[in-house]
């Protein structure tokens, strides 16, 4: 009997190995909706060391009215028995990542992005998760909450690699009156 089940679970292994490296599939019932998605990108300030990341898009770019920016696996759970609540989670490998002096926000931030070179860029691996993506439209009792956390290798404008270690965490009450934001940039 145990020989049997043992051959039962390696042939069931063998046939679905195939299946499970093709990755996940478009929607896993009704309620989930996975796609690939451009454009996405954040900005936040970590003031305690100093910083200014956007993660997702050329700075340069988007100060020089044009958009360049990353993809982004996108996965959107939609609960049936909850009108208008969205879960959403954000993945992005090699998403392009450029960190800032935090004082650029105190003037003109396109002027300096245009015309100094970053603390560092490159590319990173994100990630994105959003308990309520549209929360803000609805009337609801919950609270949103949402965070990015980014990590990879950047490199210095003299080409020295500085490992980046960053993102936020946001949560806001029910009525969108009152929030807080915690940031952090760590860059070695």
């Amino acid at each position: 009997m145990k020989v049997r089940v043992c051959l039962a679970v390696v042939t069931i292994a063998f046939v679905a190995a195939p299946l499970l490296a093709q990755g996940p599939p478009v929607s896993s019932g009704p309620n989930v909706v996975r796609d690939e998605v451009y454009g996405w990108w954040w900005n936040f300030a970590d003031e305690k060391r100093g910083y200014f990341a956007i993660i997702g898009a050329d700075a340069v770019a988007i100060c020089s009215g044009g958009f360049v920016g990353s993809f982004w696996d996108l996965q959107q759970n939609f609960p049936p028995a909850d009108d208008g609540l969205i879960h959403v989670v954000l993945k992005g490998d090699d998403v392009l990542a450029s960190v800032w002096p935090a004082s650029i926000l105190e003037g003109d931030a396109c002027g300096y992005i245009l015309s100094f070179p970053p603390i560092a860029q490159g590319t990173l691996d994100a990630i994105y998760n959003d308990n309520d993506l549209e929360g803000f439209y609805y009337d609801h009792n919950r609270h949103n909450s949402y965070r990015l956390s980014a990590h990879g290798v950047l490199s210095a404008p003299d080409g020295e690699s500085m490992t980046f270690s960053g993102g936020f965490h946001c949560v806001f009450d029910p009525d969108y009156i009152k929030g807080e934001c915690k940031t952090k940039i760590v860059l070695n």
